[in-house]
């Protein structure tokens, strides 16, 4: 569903993925990781834009559990529960998937910034970051050790986490380099899941809400949410954000200033 980040009324985006687990986009395109645990080559990732003006395309296949999905430029990377492994392929869907690391200790939630990966350790509830080449090993942000982190972002040079933990989740927040320890930005978030983040705003989602919280804020009290699902299929699992920009206004000269449209079209 496409939720505007003011709030308001969702229009669907997407329809058919039978297992929905992480989203991210490129542009206008939704790409989303999908397939169910414990099946072999069952898993995918589909593009479908993010107006739902047409169906779902399947770009890639053979993954066995797909459990979280970043972008960097026009490249996917996709983290690989059950295969241990964080993989890479181009969004147009035109070569296989191919490894960037493996041997991972259940990869899951995966976000990026420049040319590194942040990727959190379903098994061991820690973060991680590594070179998008995979050329060196991944080195440790974050070690938790007994909750289950749900979703990573990144603003500027601060990583943002989402941790469940007793039904009584957090956000927390990080240097990326892991130079200091991690402090509390929002606390009490009962059903946490997704993250993600536009502009210096944080975007929560819990099983049923969406929630928009300024980075600068330590709360134990969310605001009113964004959006609330009410409905019996299902539940939110994650989030991504479309950031929409506004074409330059036209040039203008002399006294006055025509803009495209003002008389119709030439």
């Amino acid at each position: 569903m496409a939720v505007p980040a003011a709030g308001g009324a969702p229009a669907t985006s997407a329809l058919g993925t039978p297992t929905p687990r992480a989203v991210t986009a490129i542009g206008d395109t939704l790409y989303i990781a999908d397939g169910p645990a414990g099946e072999r080559n069952a898993g995918t990732v589909v593009a479908v834009p993010a107006d739902g003006s047409t169906e779902s395309v399947t770009i890639i296949r053979d993954l066995d559990f797909p459990t979280g999905i970043t972008a960097v430029g026009n490249t996917l990377y996709i983290a690989d529960l059950q295969l241990g492994s964080i993989v890479s392929a181009p969004a147009d869907g035109s070569s296989s998937p191919t490894t960037v690391v493996g041997g991972l200790n259940g990869p899951g939630a995966i976000t990026s910034a420049g040319s590194t990966l942040y990727y959190a350790s379903d098994n061991s509830a820690s973060i991680y970051s590594v070179p998008i080449d995979g050329s060196s090993n991944p080195r440790t942000i974050v070690f938790d050790g007994r909750d289950e982190i749900t979703g990573l972002t990144v603003i500027g040079n601060t990583l943002y986490y989402s941790v469940e933990g007793d039904h009584l989740g957090s956000v927390f927040s990080v240097p990326i380099d892991g130079s200091s320890a991690p402090v509390v930005t929002a606390r009490n978030i009962s059903g946490i899941r997704g993250l993600t983040s536009a502009g210096n705003t944080l975007y929560i989602t819990t099983l049923r809400d969406i929630y928009s919280l300024p980075t600068d804020s330590e709360t134990t009290t969310l605001p009113a949410p964004l959006f609330s699902y009410n409905g019996n299929a299902g539940y939110l699992l994650a989030i991504t954000a479309i950031t929409q920009t506004t074409p330059p206004p036209a040039p203008c000269t002399g006294s006055v200033c025509i803009t495209p449209g003002m008389f119709g079209s030439s």
